[in-house]
């Protein structure tokens, strides 16, 4: 049942757009994986605690290079604006189109390492010099945000989907569990800075400091884009979309379908491997980043509820594009 709440929080969604909602209870558990038998996977001796988790989340192209991380956000049907979101929903804001960095004081030493918590989860990772792409070369993007380099790619919310270099995918392809989100993990201390600086396409300059949101020993920036309103059947919003994704690194040649599995979901993030990465990241991930935000009453007058559960991740986006990770130090 979904709390009531007044216009202040009426607001507040229409500021959050469509992939973040009000809910009088938690996200429900997700369900045993039946789609693929997992892999194994070594867990790490120690996992890093602490950090600063920068969540993407939505049919982006992630680029590595030697010396950057870039997030390009192509052109895609049925979709919102992407949000950038710190410690506050209030504090949110939507990215128009332009060319931005995101500037983290004493990141890390960039090292690099992609580390799956989930068995058998992986990521669309391609090798640019080695395929001769380019990035983006006729500026198709919407947007580009460069990172410094992580710590740590964390792949999540992965999906079954058949991926193949040729079309028609051949019949005997077998199925892959691609994420269509990804944490990019960063040094974090109490003296850690974090600034949005760059331009919008029409010029604008840019400049902001951005304030964490913590939850537990970990801390969180947002990057997500959700859709507008959900595909009945058959994907045609992802499928689209990662046909756009493409168009931004060319000549990349990958070929996307589905399963349709009639409305039903499938688990994600199940078998989680223990010790791999912190509890309180994978806790706050598996609750679709849920936190807590205080209701104010218009007019002064005391409201009812003090305060409402605000996810700030999509629960089980219909989108399921699997993120394009180029690599191009390969």
């Amino acid at each position: 049942m979904r709390i009531p709440v007044r216009m202040s929080v009426i607001k507040l969604i229409a500021l959050l757009v469509i992939f973040v909602w009000v809910s009088g209870v938690g996200a429900a558990a997700p369900q045993a994986n039946v789609i693929e038998r997992p892999s194994h996977v070594t867990p790490a001796a120690a996992p890093l605690s602490g950090l600063l988790d920068v969540i993407l989340q939505g049919p982006f192209v992630i680029e590595r290079t030697s010396n950057n991380i870039s997030v390009l956000v192509p052109n895609v049907p049925n979709h919102s604006a992407p949000l950038l979101e710190g410690a506050s929903p209030l504090n949110s804001r939507i990215l128009d189109p332009g060319e931005y960095t995101l500037t983290i004081s004493n990141p890390g030493s960039g090292a690099m390492s992609i580390v799956n918590p989930v068995a058998g989860t992986s990521l669309l990772n391609v090798a640019g010099k080695s395929e001769h792409l380019s990035s983006d070369p006729g500026k198709l993007r919407y947007l580009r945000l460069t990172l410094p380099l992580p710590l740590e790619v964390v792949p999540w919310n992965a999906d079954p989907m058949w991926v193949s270099n040729i079309t028609p995918i051949p019949p005997n392809t077998g199925a892959v569990r691609l994420a269509v989100l990804i944490v990019l993990r960063y040094q974090f201390s109490p003296s850690t800075t974090i600034s949005l600086t760059g331009h919008e396409d029409d010029g604008t300059p840019i400049s902001d400091t951005l304030t964490s949101l913590s939850s537990g020993n970990e801390h969180f920036i947002f990057l997500v884009q959700g859709m507008k309103q959900d595909d009945v059947s058959d994907h045609p919003t992802a499928l689209a979309s990662f046909e756009k994704m493409k168009q931004l690194e060319p000549p990349l040649s990958r070929y996307l379908d589905i399963p349709d599995l009639g409305g039903v979901n499938p688990g994600r993030n199940q078998p989680l491997l223990p010790n791999v990465e912190p509890k309180d990241l994978t806790d706050f991930l598996l609750s679709n980043a849920s936190v807590n935000v205080p209701l104010v009453a218009p007019n002064g007058k005391r409201g009812l509820v003090s305060s409402t559960e605000v996810h700030l991740l999509i629960a089980h986006s219909d989108c399921k594009a699997a993120i394009i990770y180029v690599d191009y130090t390969k």
